[in-house]
């Protein structure tokens, strides 16, 4: 089989699993005999790794349900139930706190966003202002689903661009930053907005280009335990392994910040 034609059936089924993901935060809810863990979709393949090796050296089960971080929070105010919030950007974790619903929080790591192109850079974009050229075509995260959506306009500030010229050239808006990279890789956009742990994971298919760091935020990742856990001795342990120099090492090793870059 032809390599782009590898590439675009690869593509899509990782598509459709990114679909399935995001649609987890509709399910049935927590079960009673597990740790429940509201997981930002951004985070997946470190805590996955985590949770398995958490279950293997403690015997206590984990549940993980992925999804934007502001669709989980959602989930977690309509349900409330669950034991652990892992969201992409700690004002996420503020906002639960404010309702009463964080008994404890850690730090695990930082996003930097970065803007990831289709692989060898074809329209040779360098910076914001190549994204604004007529009939590019861009994605973002949804600002009511995605932490990365939710600062978009504060990244757009920063750079100064045009709100308005901006949204002229965003073809996807998608509830998960991994959607953006997966659509990147396929050709469907130019280039994203994305977090730089996702690009890593699409450095075989894609190019990324840093953003200024003074012209960048740098939201940090976090978890709490919500105060409706039932298993909340268990939950707190899962968090302090997620916040381990063990969580630390896992997390760089899939390409996450685990060191202040401000």
């Amino acid at each position: 089989m032809h390599h782009r034609a590898k590439l675009w059936m690869s593509g899509l089924a990782l598509l459709l699993m990114a679909g399935v993901l995001a649609l987890t935060t509709t399910g049935c809810g927590p079960a009673e005999d597990k740790v429940f863990v509201w997981c930002a979709a951004g985070m997946r393949p470190p805590i996955k790794e985590l949770a398995e090796e958490f279950e293997e050296t403690h015997g206590i089960p984990i549940e993980l349900t992925y999804g934007g971080s502001e669709l989980l929070l959602g989930q977690i105010e309509l349900h409330k139930r669950g034991d652990v919030y892992i969201a992409g950007d700690a004002d996420y974790i503020d906002m639960a706190d404010e309702r009463g619903f964080v008994s404890t929080r850690r730090t695990l790591c930082y996003f930097v966003p970065v803007i990831l192109v289709q692989e060898g850079n074809p329209k040779g974009i360098t910076g914001f202002d190549d994204l604004l050229q007529p009939r590019m075509k861009l994605g973002q995260g949804d600002p009511k689903a995605a932490a990365i959506g939710r600062l978009m306009p504060t990244i757009l500030e920063l750079n100064d661009v045009d709100p308005d010229a901006w949204r002229d050239n965003v073809e996807q808006m998608t509830p998960t930053v991994n959607e953006l990279a997966i659509h990147v890789q396929l050709g469907n956009l130019d280039a994203a907005i994305v977090w730089d742990s996702i690009a890593r994971q699409y450095e075989d298919y894609s190019d990324i280009i840093d953003i200024s760091p003074d012209r960048n935020v740098t939201p940090i990742v976090e978890g709490a335990v919500l105060t409706f856990s039932n298993m909340p001795d268990e939950a707190q342990a899962f968090l302090d392994f997620l916040a381990s120099d063990r969580g630390k090492e896992v997390l760089a090793k899939h390409g996450y910040t685990v060191e202040d870059p401000r």
